[in-house]
């Protein structure tokens, strides 16, 4: 995690405290982000990290308001490609960092608790490009998105509950740098996770 990424977490963390309501959960969750389809051409599988928090529970049982502020990097990918009689070689990495809000169903139950949750997103999709003559650029431009997740939360002891899940988040069409030309692609992935929820009177 880079010293920009790290700051934006930082900031998330102190930030949600204190717009929590009265009790509520925060969520740090850690784990895999793959990008899907023409994405993969750009970058390989990497991580991911999310701060998740309750804002308000709203009157129907079981729905909550979150927010969350979420980083992930995708790895380096090398693509090879031909340009007359030439190869050309181009490496590329992505960031997203950004934020969103959304609504997240648990039922009310007391050990396994399922749950599925729905954000908007707008994140600074960030490309780091090199092409064959290791000329290297970085561009970086503010998208929205959307973000699908669902999982199962453990309550190992009071105001302490274990995540697995896993989700999928796709952004607008984003101009790339792609085999020396600039193309539209529109970022989509998938991601597992794993964390922690923590219930938290303020």
């Amino acid at each position: 995690m880079n010293r920009k990424q790290f700051s934006v977490m930082l900031v998330a963390a102190m930030v949600l405290l204190p717009c929590s309501q009265a009790e509520s959960a925060i969520s740090l969750r850690a784990g895999m982000a793959t990008p899907l389809s023409e994405f993969k051409d750009l970058a390989k599988t990497g991580w991911s990290a999310e701060v998740l928090a309750d804002v308000r529970s709203l009157p129907v049982s079981a729905f909550t308001i979150i927010v969350v502020f979420n980083t992930s990097h995708l790895s380096q990918r090398k693509y090879d490609f031909m340009v007359g009689t030439e190869t050309h070689t181009q490496k590329s990495q992505m960031t997203f960092t950004g934020g969103g809000i959304g609504l997240r169903v648990m039922p009310p139950t007391p050990v396994f608790k399922p749950f599925a949750e729905l954000l908007g997103r707008v994140s600074s999709v960030q490309q780091d490009f090199r092409n064959n003559a290791d000329k290297a650029s970085m561009e970086s431009k503010t998208k929205l998105g959307y973000e699908i997740n669902a999982g199962l939360r453990y309550g190992v002891s009071p105001g302490v509950d274990l995540e697995l899940g896993g989700g999928y988040t796709a952004f607008s069409q984003t101009k790339l740098k792609h085999k020396d030309a600039a193309i539209e692609i529109a970022p989509r992935g998938w991601q597992i996770f794993v964390g922690v929820a923590l219930t938290i009177g303020l």
